[in-house]
């Protein structure tokens, strides 16, 4: 016998030939072999077209070949008195479709279904991981979670894992539940968290290797993916503002239409001013925003999430206008740095846009940064807290006829800005807090009562007194 060249692996089997008489033939095929290219009958060829040699026509010919080529396992003897001649060693890897014997039940093997949820981001024009999602596949018992960058990886019992490319059809579960707990998206009427079933399927390359399968969660009017984006990105990232929850998680129903008692309302943080020991929710509506507003007003409500549960018994005797003001420092500060991470740039505070100023829309991003309020609105969504961190000046970025004060206060970081609106319940309070940590590292005391002066002036026409 011998041997050829096998490409440095070590052979599992022989690739022969074999001279076989009828009776030879019928004692191959009584021994277990690797392979089933052994046949039992001799290997013939039948030709239909066959002529004779002055040219006529024929019947069908058929000729018997007197050679059968076949593997062999190395660590098994042919019977003796054989004739055969070995033409290689070859490495074969272990069958992953496997039988005891010939004829019984191929064995289940574990197989990897491995795959990304996205959803795509009509801001950016681009597909974004959705990370901590409770993920399944209908008729297997498996329990992952997605990892930080939205992968997800099962395995499952099939009947076969072959080496030539292949494909799986499954059906897979996306529940908007966070698997840390710290949040649930929800129907309008339900506690239960929402689970979107889609259809993927799953393939491998030619050496049975898992290729990654791209899940995009369909676009609907419930705004899942952008409300899932931005309450991860609340609680999930360093930042300086509190990440205070509820043990059960904090409940964030998904209103697919708007809000039909105020029909202009994005969102609402639901409490009972009555009993503040239930449990708050919030709803978020849908309004054909652009993600990146759905993304903002989630973290706005998100923003009084905290605030309340800081204390819940306090939080209902704080003017609304301090409430709305933290909520929007909270969607817009954390709303432009979840943007920024996923690579928007900011437009720089004066820059033109053409021959003109941007608008507040294109500067602002989140819809949270309320830079078109001014003292004489109602409005109690105010920049109260926003304008002490970024460095734009109203009254210098604005160009039109509204009364903007000067505001010369910036760069306060956000764990000052939460000291000042979780310890104080009133505007007085407020005002006084700011005296005393703003000044002079941030502002001089002349800087700081120009720009207090509005507010001063709103509390006083819409509450009658500036210590309120």
């Amino acid at each position: 016998m011998g041997s050829g060249d096998n490409g440095g692996c070590q052979g599992s089997v022989y690739s022969i030939h074999l001279q076989l008489t009828e009776d030879e033939r019928v004692r191959v095929s009584s021994t277990p072999v690797h392979s089933t290219e052994i046949e039992v009958s001799p290997y013939t060829v039948t030709y239909t077209d066959y002529e004779s040699t002055d040219g006529g026509p024929t019947g069908p010919v058929t000729f018997q070949l007197p050679i059968l080529y076949a593997t062999w396992p190395i660590d098994k003897a042919l019977p003796e008195g054989m004739e055969y001649v070995v033409e290689n060693e070859i490495h074969i890897p272990e069958p992953l479709i496997t039988r005891a014997a010939p004829g019984d039940p191929i064995i289940n093997l574990n197989y990897p279904l491995t795959g990304r949820i996205l959803d795509y981001d009509d801001e950016l024009s681009i597909n974004i991981p959705l990370a901590q999602l409770t993920i399944g596949v209908a008729g297997y018992n498996c329990e992952p979670f997605t990892t930080t960058l939205g992968d997800f990886s099962f395995m499952v019992s099939l009947p076969y894992f072959p080496l030539h490319p292949m494909a799986v059809s499954a059906t897979v579960t996306v529940t908007f539940l966070n698997s840390g707990g710290a949040w649930k998206i929800t129907g309008n009427s339900t506690t239960a968290p929402i689970t979107r079933t889609l259809t993927a399927t799953f393939r491998t390359d030619a050496s049975g290797n898992p290729i990654p399968t791209q899940i995009v969660i369909p676009e609907d009017n419930s705004q899942l993916g952008e409300i899932h984006r931005a309450a991860h990105y609340f609680y999930a990232t360093q930042n300086e503002l509190p990440k205070t929850g509820l043990s059960s998680g904090i409940r964030i129903v998904a209103n697919p239409q708007p809000d039909p008692e105020y029909p202009d309302a994005r969102g609402n943080f639901a409490y009972s001013s009555s009993n503040t020991s239930r449990d708050p929710y919030i709803n978020i509506y849908n309004h054909g925003l652009s993600d990146s507003k759905v993304v903002g007003t989630t973290i706005h409500e998100l923003g009084h999430s905290v605030h309340f549960l800081n204390n819940r018994s306090a939080y209902t005797d704080v003017p609304d206008l301090l409430h709305e003001s933290f909520a929007s420092y909270s969607g817009w500060y954390l709303g432009e740095q979840y943007y920024e991470t996923l690579g928007w740039e900011k437009p720089s505070g004066l820059l033109t846009v053409g021959m003109r100023q941007p608008s507040s829309d294109e500067v602002d991003i989140t819809g949270q940064a309320r830079q078109d309020w001014d003292e004489t609105m109602l409005s109690w969504y105010s920049p109260l807290f926003i304008d002490l961190t970024d460095g734009i000046n109203q009254n210098a970025y604005f160009t039109n006829a509204r009364n903007y004060l000067s505001e010369n206060v910036q760069n306060v970081p956000p764990s000052v800005v939460w000291n000042i609106i979780s310890t104080c319940t009133t505007w007085g309070q407020v005002r006084t807090k700011m005296e005393q940590t703003l000044v002079p590292r941030y502002c001089t005391s002349t800087q700081l009562d120009d720009y207090l002066e509005e507010y001063n002036y709103w509390f006083f026409v819409n509450t009658g007194s500036i210590s309120r």
